[in-house]
């Protein structure tokens, strides 16, 4: 029986930190700079998977934007894309970023998960803070490692099927009322779903 961390608390979804490099339009990839080990070594625990950084990094987060590659140029060689409370409402023109790992979309207005079919290299997806209705559109990202989806209006977990690498998925504040159809994540060693404990987990 594998063990899931459930908890009531707010505080591990509320203090994720990013590192910002704010950018003007029109804007580039941006270098981070650390060690080279950071990119080979294994992942072993969860604050590692919040704090993944890559080399070719765009970020324009609290910026207004008329959409995501919208007035400004989304290079196809960015690993990670930081677009949090920028007033989106779309997933879109991403058809080209093959090599993106990391995307980061909290506090927006999206209400569908779709646009990531070419994104087969992803690793990480914050999607925190949105208006997401449904669990869709992430069948080609089978290298899926770490998924928020907290603070949507989820109803059923549902259309995970192809994600069996997650090992961190995060469901609070949603409308789940049975935790189901995570069997196959052989690998997921943390759930939470907040305050609102479904009334059935069967794996724990």
């Amino acid at each position: 029986t594998r063990t899931h961390t459930l908890t009531h608390s707010l505080a591990n979804t509320l203090t994720h930190t990013h590192t910002h490099i704010h950018a003007k339009r029109p804007t580039s990839t941006r270098a981070r700079t650390h060690k080279t080990e950071a990119h080979i070594a294994p992942i072993r625990s969860a604050m590692s998977l919040m704090d993944m950084e890559f080399e070719a990094v765009l970020d324009m987060s609290n910026q207004q934007l008329d959409g995501i590659g919208v007035g400004f140029e989304i290079d196809p060689s960015l690993e990670e894309v930081d677009l949090t409370a920028t007033r989106t409402r779309r997933i879109q023109n991403l058809d080209h970023c093959h090599n993106l790992k990391k995307l980061c979309l909290r506090q927006n207005l999206i209400p569908k998960i779709e646009g990531l079919e070419s994104c087969t290299q992803l690793v990480y997806l914050d999607l925190y803070d949105n208006q997401i209705r449904h669990l869709e559109g992430l069948h080609n990202a089978k290298l899926l490692r770490y998924l928020d989806l907290s603070f949507n209006r989820i109803r059923e977990i549902e259309g995970l099927e192809s994600c069996d690498q997650i090992e961190e998925l995060y469901l609070i504040r949603n409308k789940i009322s049975e935790v189901k159809n995570l069997d196959h994540m052989a690998r997921l060693r943390t759930l939470e779903l907040g305050s609102e404990q479904a009334s059935n987990h069967p794996r724990t």
